[in-house]
Order: structure tokens, then C-alpha cells, then sequence
């Protein structure tokens, strides 16, 4: 059975979706950390503690251009039980990944 191809409304939709969401985040790096950001591109990550999953989805990864001390940031957007917010880190010892990352934003959000 041949699948059938999806609509170009769908398609178009979920591009629009998806370079929306990139913009938002390219703002939010932008203004956080006060320098240029440029969308390098998308990575799936899976955080795991022994056998359990404690992080799965898929971070944006953007070049930046004036910052003093990091030229890669990680990004992505989760609901926090009330709203969408934007979660940014610096790739800045010891994160030095996007897994590394997801993990110190993990460290960060319990420290809270």
C-alpha cells in the first residue's frame, strides 16, 4: 500500500510552524545573552539516568557572533505546567554538548 502524500496546506503549515519557532528562539538567545545568533541547525537528544529517560526532544543549535566567552548556545522550548518558556544554555565548560546541555538546564531548573 502506497501512502498518500500530505496536503501542501499541512506541509506549508508545519514549515511555518517549525521557522516560527526557530525565530522566537534565535530572539530570546539574542536577548539573553546580548550578542547575534544564527540557526546552525536541529539535534534529538535522549537524556538518560541508569534506565530511565529524563529528557527526550529535539534542541536547536545556534552559532553566535559577539559574545565574549561562548560561540555555540543550545536551544529549545518546554511547558512549564503554565506557559511555553524558552530555555537557553551557553556551550561554556563543562557543557560542551547538546546532551551536556539539556543536563545543566536539568541542574539548574532543581537548584530553583
Amino acid at each position: 500500500m502506497t501512502p498518500l502524500p500530505l496536503p501542501t496546506t499541512m506541509v506549508l503549515a508545519h514549515y511555518h510552524t517549525m521557522t516560527e519557532r526557530v525565530e522566537k528562539l534565535c530572539k530570546a538567545i539574542e536577548n539573553e545573552h546580548n550578542c547575534s545568533a544564527k540557526h546552525a541547525g536541529s539535534v534529538f537528544v535522549t537524556v538518560m539516568d541508569g534506565l530511565f529517560k529524563v529528557w527526550e526532544g529535539s534542541l536547536e543549535v545556534f552559532l553566535l557572533e559577539g559574545h565574549r566567552e561562548a560561540r555555540i548556545c543550545y536551544g529549545w522550548r518546554e511547558f512549564d505546567g503554565q506557559e511555553m518558556k524558552y530555555v537557553t544554555v551557553l556551550e561554556i565548560p563543562p557543557v560542551n554538548s547538546p546532551e551536556s546541555a539539556v543536563r545543566a538546564a536539568i541542574a539548574r531548573a532543581t537548584k530553583k
